[in-house]
C-alpha cells in the first residue's frame, strides 16, 4: 500500500508571532497499517516562505489494538529536508556487542582527555549514567563528556568527533549482515542504517558489492593521541608488549609467550626481567616451538587488565594507543614480528590475522597513526571470525614523482588523476623523475567500495547509540559510519525546508499482521525568505537553549518543556 506524499497543514497550533518570524506546533498521532509505504510532507504554502524545522519528537511505535509497543524491526521511517539526504531510522538498536567503537573520553586534550578503542558492550559498561529499563530496552543517559568518532562535512562545518547522549541495548537472536568494504567491516542487523559516500543512508540487507559506503579516514583522528602519555619504559618494552598481544596467553596464575624463534624469546626475557624486575623462563614444547614464562599471579591480571577486552578478546591498551610515535612505532614492530605476515617481494611484515575486531581496529589507528599508509580488509567465508588486514605500500599512498619542467618543482602525483599542476608554478608540463619514469602504478582502492555481503548468526546483546546532531557514529573496522536511532528522543536540528525543497518523513510498515501506531510533534519557524540571515542566527540561539535544558528521559518531559515556553 502506498499513498504518496501528503503535504501535512500548518498551523496545527499556532503559538506565536516574533518579529518576522511566526512559530508553530505540529503533533499527531500517526497509524501506521501493515504494508504502508506514506511520505508525510512539510513545507510552507507561499513559494517566497521557508520554514526552519528545528526539532522533532518521536515516540516509540504501539500496537493500534494493545497499546503495548511494539517490538519489531520492520516498522520505521526515513526523513530527510535541505542539506540531509534521505535515510532510513529503524526503531530497533542494531550493533552487535563485540563491535569495536573509537571514542575519546573528554573534550580537552591538553587536560587529560584519551583515545580508547573497545567493543561497544565494554564502553556500555564503563560509562557513568542511570540505566533505564522498560521492559525489554536499557537505555543509559550518559553523565560524562564521551565523545564518538564520526568525521564528516556538514552545513555548520566539519566535525571529527560526537557527543554520546545515550546508549540502548536489547536482547537479540538472529541474523547480522557482514559488509566488508576494501578499507571496512561493519557487522549490524539487517535493518540498521548504513550511509554511502554521497551521504545517502540505506539499509545493511539492501547493501551489494560495488556499492560505496562512508568509511571515514581514521587519520583525522589520530592526532588526538600522543598528548597523554601514560607509556613509562623503554621503546623496548613497547616492543615486548606488541609481542605478547601477538603471540601472549594469560591464566589466573602466569602470562605466556610462545614462538618458534629461540632467539626472539632470549631477547623478551631479558627485556622482562629488566622492566619488570621479576624472574621468567624459557621451556621447549612439545611441538617444537618455545615458551616464555611469566609465572606471577600480579603479572598475568596486569596483563589480562590491559591487553584484553572485559569479554576476553586481546586490544591494544590505551597507554599505547596515546603514547608518541616512537613508541606506537615499537609496539607495531614487536607486534607484527609476532603476527605480521611478509610480502615475499619485499620481505616487509605488511599485514596479519586476528579473532579480534577491537585488536584489529586499535592496530590501524596505531598504523595510521605511525605510517599514514591505506589498507585493505579481507574476511574468508568457511573462517568468518577471522579478520586479516593488508597495509598498503607507501607507493600506493603518495602516488609517483613528478618534476616540473617549468619550474623544476618535484611532488608526489596520482597518474590517474584528471590533471596534473605543479603545486608551485601550477603549470601542466609535468613529467615523471627519471628514477621513477618506468616504474608500474597500482592506484589505490576507495576504502569504502563493498567487496561482499554475507550473513551470520548472532546471539547476544544488541547496541546503539544517540549521538548529537548529525545523529551518526562509527563501528566495526576502518571504521564504518553507521546511522543511530532516534524513536522515544528529542531530535534538535536546522533543516529548512521550502515549496521546492520539503521537509519530509516517510513511514513503512513491512510487517503484514501488525498496525502501528506513533506520535511525531515537529517544531517550526517560518519567515521570508528575505529575512533567512537574519533570523537565522536567533534560531540557532534557540537551538542551543534547547539542547541546554532539553535532556529528557522521555519524549513527553521534552514535549511539556517545549509547551511551556510557547505559551
Amino acid at each position: 500500500m502506498s499513498s504518496g506524499a501528503i503535504q501535512v497543514p500548518l498551523p496545527n497550533i499556532f503559538c506565536w508571532y516574533l518579529g518576522k518570524c511566526q512559530f508553530y506546533h505540529s503533533s499527531a498521532y500517526y497509524i501506521i497499517p501493515p504494508g504502508l509505504d506514506v511520505t508525510i510532507l512539510w513545507y510552507p504554502e507561499e513559494t517566497d516562505k521557508v520554514q526552519l524545522i528545528f526539532a522533532v519528537t518521536f515516540g516509540k511505535p504501539r500496537n493500534y489494538a494493545t497499546g503495548e509497543t511494539i517490538e519489531t524491526d520492520e516498522i520505521g521511517f526515513w526523513h530527510r529536508g535541505k542539506g540531509m539526504k534521505l535515510h532510513w531510522d529503524p526503531l530497533v538498536e542494531s550493533v552487535p556487542g563485540y563491535s569495536p567503537v573509537l571514542v575519546k573520553f573528554g573534550n580537552d586534550v591538553s587536560n587529560g582527555a584519551y583515545v580508547d578503542v573497545l567493543p561497544i558492550e565494554e564502553l556500555f559498561e564503563k560509562v557513568k549514567g542511570q540505566i533505564v529499563f522498560d521492559g525489554k530496552h536499557e537505555m543509559k543517559e550518559v553523565e560524562e563528556p564521551v565523545y564518538i568518532f564520526s568525521y564528516g562535512k556538514y552545513e555548520d562545518g566539519v566535525k571529527k568527533w560526537l557527543r554520546i547522549r545515550k546508549i540502548f541495548r536489547h536482547k537479540y537472536n538472529g541474523e547480522v549482515v557482514r559488509v566488508v568494504a576494501s578499507g571496512g567491516l561493519v557487522d549490524t542487523s539487517p535493518n540498521h542504517s548504513l550511509i554511502k559516500r554521497n551521504g545517502q543512508v540505506m539499509d545493511a540487507a539492501s547493501v551489494k558489492p560495488g556499492d560505496h559506503i562512508s568509511v571515514p579516514n581514521i587519520s583525522e583522528a589520530v592526532f588526538e593521541g600522543g598528548h597523554n602519555c601514560d607509556f613509562i619504559g623503554e621503546l623496548d618494552l613497547a616492543k615486548f608488549y606488541g609481542l605478547f598481544v601477538a603471540e601472549g596467553t594469560t591464566s589466573s596464575t602466569q602470562a605466556k609467550i610462545a614462538n618458534k624463534n629461540l632467539e626472539l624469546l632470549e631477547w623478551a626475557k631479558e627485556t622482562y626481567i629488566r622492566n619488570f624486575h621479576r624472574p621468567a623462563s624459557i621451556q621447549k614444547c612439545k611441538d617444537g616451538t618455545y615458551a616464555l614464562l611469566m609465572s606471577q599471579k600480579n603479572v598475568a591480571r596486569f596483563f589480562r587488565d590491559n591487553f584484553y577486552t572485559k569479554f576476553g578478546e586481546k586490544r591494544v591498551p590505551g597507554f599505547i594507543l596515546n603514547a608518541g610515535t616512537e613508541v606506537k612505532k615499537a609496539f607495531l614492530e614487536g607486534f607484527l614480528i609476532g603476527d605480521g605476515l611478509k610480502n615475499p617481494r619485499t620481505e616487509l611484515e605488511q599485514s596479519f590475522v586476528t579473532d579480534s575486531q577491537t585488536l584489529a581496529q586499535g592496530i590501524i589507528f596505531l598504523w595510521k597513526s605511525v605510517y599514514g599508509t591505506g589498507f585493505t580488509v579481507y574476511n574468508r567465508d568457511d573462517y568468518p571470525r577471522t579478520i586479516e588486514v593488508k597495509f598498503r605500500s607507501d607507493r600506493t599512498r603518495k602516488g609517483i614523482k613528478y618534476v616540473c619542467e617549468k619550474c623544476g618543482y618535484e611532488q608526489w602525483c596520482f597518474p590517474d588523476s584528471r590533471e596534473i599542476k605543479c603545486k608551485k608554478c601550477r603549470s601542466r608540463q609535468m613529467r615523471r623523475t627519471e628514477e621513477e619514469k618506468e616504474l608500474p602504478w597500482t592506484a589505490p582502492k576507495p576504502r569504502g567500495i563493498v567487496k561482499k555481503v554475507t550473513r551470520l548468526s548472532y546471539e547476544g546483546w544488541m547496541y546503539d547509540i544517540e549521538s548529537e546532531d548529525p545523529h551518526t557514529f562509527t563501528t566495526g573496522i576502518g571504521p564504518v559510519k553507521v546511522h543511530n536511532s532516534v524513536f522515544g528522543v528529542v531530535y534538535p536540528h536546522i533543516t529548512p525546508a521550502t515549496k521546492e525543497e520539503p521537509f519530509e518523513i516517510r513511514f513503512v510498515n513491512r510487517t503484514t499482521n501488525i498496525t502501528a501506531i506513533m506520535d511525531v510533534s515537529i517544531w517550526i519557524f517560518e519567515y521570508h525568505k528575505k529575512d533567512y540571515q537574519d533570523f537565522l542566527e536567533f534560531a540557532r540561539g534557540f537551538v542551543n537553549l534547547f539542547r541546554l535544558f532539553g535532556r529528557f528521559k522521555t519524549a513527553e518531559e521534552a514535549e511539556a518543556f517545549l509547551r511551556g515556553l510557547t505559551k
